[in-house]
């Protein structure tokens, strides 16, 4: 029988991982690994649980053997997933504003994607080192691709 709650204690809501989320599913993977050097009786083998940590951390940008300060800064230069949110002018050429840039990849549903007075929301994700770089990345991109 497992011991633990399903539940989520109420001191600690950030613990819970979002599976719908690009890290949450990452998590996921290493979960079903985990699960598939199971034992009939329910436990994991260290010795293939750590083979599979250790497969696990190489393919996400980690190796066991790297200091955690170097592999931090290693992974913060690592280009990754951005979404970029903004409100695109569609009368003036160069005048989407950026109205936020967020780490990861998030689906938007927009219940109303028509235009708003000559504006329109607009939001992609883009592959980039920092913010910065994907917030003009996608800025450029907004201005690319304008409604006719």
């Amino acid at each position: 029988m497992n011991s633990y709650n399903s539940e989520p204690p109420p001191s600690t809501p950030a613990l819970w991982i979002n599976p719908d989320t690009p890290e949450g599913a990452v998590i996921l993977a290493l979960f079903r690994r985990l699960k598939g050097v199971e034992k009939s009786d329910g436990s994991w083998p260290g010795s293939d649980v750590a083979d599979e940590l250790t497969d696990w951390l190489a393919r996400i940008g980690l190796h066991p053997d790297d200091d955690p300060d170097q592999a931090v800064r290693h992974l913060r230069t690592r280009p990754r997933t951005w979404t970029v949110f903004g409100l695109r002018d569609n009368d003036a050429d160069g005048e989407t504003l950026i109205a936020a840039v967020v780490a990861g990849e998030i689906t938007c549903r927009d219940t109303a994607p028509g235009e708003e007075g000559g504006y329109q929301r607009v939001a992609l994700s883009v592959v980039a080192t920092g913010p910065d770089e994907a917030e003009r990345r996608a800025f450029q991109l907004f201005e690319v691709v304008r409604p006719d």
